[in-house]
């Protein structure tokens, strides 16, 4: 079984569209939308949730008050480096503050203080007509996203070893975060979506030294093209000065952009130029890895 994660360093370069062409693409495939802070690849292929569970983030500090003899020590300034407890008739944590350091947990003689686990978000599994769907939303202002897509690509992973499927698409969040570090974890090989904009550009270089770094395969698609025939070229400079194959170069459809309500994978118009060029990518994505 093999993982194939679809980056960009750069939001809004078409990332999630191929993703979910690919995805379409195959029959019984294994989908993984890692970007859990703003999941969209189910509002493309609209899939039948089958199954949710809770996630819980990371561990937050809890006072029990029958215990509390109000000393004061977990209070002292700059005990908690994240400014989480806060004083009051007893001592207030603020739970959006606390990282779960456990320092005030060391400090306090009653042991009235402990770690409890908080519901952060939900992961969810979905069924298209062909292909499953995994993936998360966290709440607002909840942490773990890592911890998070680390669950969801082990769920898809499972789900594609019990079923005996050979690849899960990974559709990773845009920038260099932890999600997208925890996405590329494991994988075989990457797919960058970029675009000819100096802000890709820049991203770009950085993606490709996080892949570089992780000892990652990756490949290019340039999405847009036309745009801007300069920067196209910077970017077939640099592939060539790094050696990283482009795969294909996808050019700018202006009616696609106006009329498209972004509500189904561009795929399910065979007949479009768009949708062969993304046919092609897939292509000569399945020979490479």
């Amino acid at each position: 079984m093999k993982e194939l994660v679809i980056i960009s360093g750069k939001g809004g370069t078409g990332k999630t569209l191929i993703s979910a062409s690919f995805i379409s693409l195959m029959k019984d495939a294994i989908g993984a939308d890692c970007d859990v802070d703003t999941p969209n690849l189910h509002l493309l292929l609209k899939p039948s949730v089958i199954s949710e569970e809770k996630y819980y983030g990371p561990k937050v500090a809890l006072l029990n008050k029958s215990k509390c003899t109000l000393c004061g020590k977990c209070m002292e300034e700059d005990l908690c480096r994240f400014h989480a407890i806060g004083k009051g008739e007893f001592p207030v944590f603020n739970s959006f503050y606390c990282r779960g350091c456990g320092v005030c947990i060391v400090i306090c003689p009653e042991k009235a203080i402990d770690l409890v686990e908080r519901e952060a978000g939900k992961i969810y599994t979905g069924k298209t007509e062909k292909n499953f769907i995994v993936y998360g939303q966290l709440e607002p202002a909840q942490l773990g996203s890592g911890k998070m897509v680390v669950q969801i690509k082990n769920k898809a992973r499972n789900m594609a070893l019990e079923k005996g499927l050979e690849l899960v698409i990974i559709d990773s969040s845009a920038g260099l975060g932890c999600t997208v570090i925890a996405s590329l974890s494991n994988c075989n090989c990457a797919l960058i979506v970029t675009e000819p904009t100096l802000s890709a550009i820049s991203d770009l270089l950085r993606i490709i030294e996080l892949t570089e770094y992780f000892n990652i395969p990756s490949f290019i698609c340039i999405n847009k093209c036309g745009i801007n025939q300069v920067n196209e070229k910077k970017i077939i400079d640099f592939a060539r000065e790094k050696e990283i194959k482009i795969i294909e170069k996808i050019p700018f459809y202006k009616d696609f952009a106006i009329n498209n309500t972004g509500e189904i994978p561009v795929i399910s118009c065979p007949e479009s130029e768009l949708s062969q060029k993304i046919i092609n990518t897939w292509k000569k994505m399945l020979s490479l890895i």
